[in-house]
């Protein structure tokens, strides 16, 4: 038999070196690729809260009253069917109309989907200047809708 001494490859020990060097490596960089999905889940919601508090202001120009449930913009096409009604981590947004007494809020529990924590995203709405009523028609209680209480 005829002994082969021209082979070529890569030892044991550089194999292990390069598996060490990707594990290294690895460990490293994953850690920093849930990082930034964790911001991008936080980015999207806060867009999402964004573009909330413009439609349930629009609501409250246009149609002359106060959404009484964020299903409300659904139904008077002010979102899409298929828009937003779950932040990025699936919890629902919990929605709190303006008054003339206090403002509204749009809130996100976050990424420990229980509200009332400090990861809570919210954005406010300014209290109203004048009385609306809810958008169910059925009014709020605090006026006639027409600016006046009388």
């Amino acid at each position: 038999m005829k002994a082969l001494n021209n082979q070529s490859g890569f030892t044991m020990l550089e194999l292990v070196t390069v598996i060490a060097l990707i594990g290294i490596l690895s460990a490293v960089a994953i850690p920093r690729i849930d990082g930034f999905t964790d911001k991008a889940r936080e980015y999207t919601t806060e867009s999402e809260l964004a573009l909330l508090k413009r439609s349930v202001m629009s609501f409250q120009a246009l149609e002359n009253s106060v959404p009484s449930t964020l299903q409300d913009l659904v139904d008077n096409n002010y979102i899409a069917s298929d828009g937003f009604s779950t932040d990025a981590w699936g919890t629902d947004y919990s929605y709190t109309p303006a008054t003339v007494y206090r403002e509204g809020v749009i809130a996100s529990a976050g990424p420990d989907g229980r509200f009332w924590g400090s990861d809570d995203i919210k954005v406010s709405i300014p209290k109203l200047t004048r009385v609306y009523p809810t958008g169910n028609g059925q009014g709020n209680g605090q006026g006639n809708g027409q600016g006046n209480n009388s």
